[in-house]
Formats: C-alpha cells, structure tokens, sequence
C-alpha cells in the first residue's frame, strides 16, 4: 500500500471510492460537494493523499491543518487498514507542525473508527450534514514533541 499526495488526474477514481460509501457513510447530496472539494485542492491550503495498491486507488484522505477532511475508503478494503494508514499519515504531519488537537467531522457510523484512533465526541449535531446523516464533532489531543 503507498499513500501519495492527490493528483488531478486521480478524481474521477476518488469518486469512484466516494461512489462506495454512498449511501451509508456519505449522502448522495454530498457528491457535490465533494467534487467541488476535489476541483478546489490547489487554490487551497489541504493536503490531500490518496492510497494506492496495485495501482489502483483505494482510500484517500486530507487535512487543513490539524483538521482532517474527506478520508475514505472503497468498500471493497473497508477493515483492512486503508482508512488507519491515511488518519496516522496525517496525524504525524499534524503533529510534526506542533498543533496540540486535531480535530474532524464523522457520521455516525465512522465515528467508532476514530475513537480507537483516540478521538473523542465533541459534539453531535442532528441533520449536520443533509438530513437523515447526522454529524459527529470529533477532536484528539496531540503529544507534542519538543
């Protein structure tokens, strides 16, 4: 498994992992918004990646910041430890610029996976994302290193 940073030529198969998750872990609504975050990448600060094995992509993940966003995995290697390579690439390079907490935003039935990554519930806010997908505040202390 190699985690790379996102290329523009890799969107159309991080849609295709999106394409998996709907419609459990994403809402088809959110598709969009997605796309407009993938469109967006170089105009902003995220560092996104994307996990690669036999050449095809399946998983990726980023974050702004100590805020991580968008990681997913294809159904077919769910629970085989794509979504945990991406989260601790990301929590080193976090905690490698010194932030204290990270923090993300989850469904509710994500939210199991980054409690044993160390997150803890911040908040639930009902109907968060689109209705029917409610959103989970999540946020983890760091060691920080000196």
């Amino acid at each position: 498994m190699d985690l790379r940073p996102y290329r523009v030529e890799d969107r159309s198969a991080c849609l295709e992992v999106f394409d998996t998750n709907i419609p459990d872990f994403f809402a088809p609504a959110e598709k969009g918004v997605y796309e407009t975050y993938l469109d967006g990448i170089s105009t902003h600060t995220d560092q996104y990646f994307v996990a690669e094995h036999d050449g095809r992509i399946v998983g990726a993940g980023g974050r702004d910041g100590a805020r991580i966003r968008w990681v997913m995995v294809h159904r077919g290697v769910q629970r085989m430890g794509v979504g945990r390579l991406v989260v601790m690439k990301l929590l080193r390079d976090i905690g490698r610029e010194g932030h204290e907490v990270s923090t993300l935003a989850t469904g509710a039935l994500v939210y199991p996976f980054y409690e044993k990554l160390g997150y803890r519930i911040v908040e639930v806010i009902k109907d968060g994302f689109v209705p029917g997908y409610d959103r989970v505040e999540m946020a983890k202390k760091l060691q920080v290193c000196a």
